[in-house]
């Protein structure tokens, strides 16, 4: 069962580390389109529940989707790094030598992208995403831990009969 739970959790990092990179490759004018239709879309929903969208952005859109897009990766990488039983020092090494490598990566794909530029300011987006993912699940793992030192194993679930 562990196995599988180790296969499938870096699979899906991978799958997202992939699609971040098929993010990147697409031309300027398509990534603006995505953009905007996304803007639309949001701005939609804002407008129907009643919140004002005048500051959602297209440029604000694009920085939250990076900061998103990098904290779901971290959260994938914090768990599919700890099935892979690595501890202390190397498990932490292999988080961020990852969470800072993709970004690079990401960033240097775009130069060669019709259209588009590589920009430090994303650089650091993406990393604070990744940081942000990563401290979540360190923080949820933390309390789950504190939950069982308290009320033992079974916390959270109901008792077998």
């Amino acid at each position: 069962m562990r196995s599988r739970s180790k296969i499938l959790w870096t699979a899906l990092t991978g799958a997202v580390i992939l699609g971040i990179f098929v993010q990147s490759m697409m031309p300027a004018d398509l990534s603006g389109e995505e953009s905007t239709y996304a803007l639309g879309v949001i701005g939609n929903i804002l407008d129907k529940v009643g919140w004002p969208n005048a500051a959602l952005t297209e440029h604000f859109l694009r920085k939250s989707a990076h900061f998103a897009e990098y904290m779901l990766l971290g959260i994938l990488l914090s768990v599919a790094i700890g099935r892979w039983d690595f501890t202390g020092e190397k498990k932490w090494f292999r988080i961020a030598l990852t969470e800072v490598l993709v970004p690079f990566l990401d960033e240097t794909i775009q130069l060669f992208v019709p259209g588009r530029s590589s920009q430090t300011t994303d650089i650091w987006i993406d990393i604070c995403g990744g940081a942000a993912g990563v401290l979540l699940v360190h923080l949820i793992r933390m309390i789950g831990k504190l939950c069982r030192k308290r009320w033992g194993r079974s916390a959270g679930r109901e008792e077998k009969r």
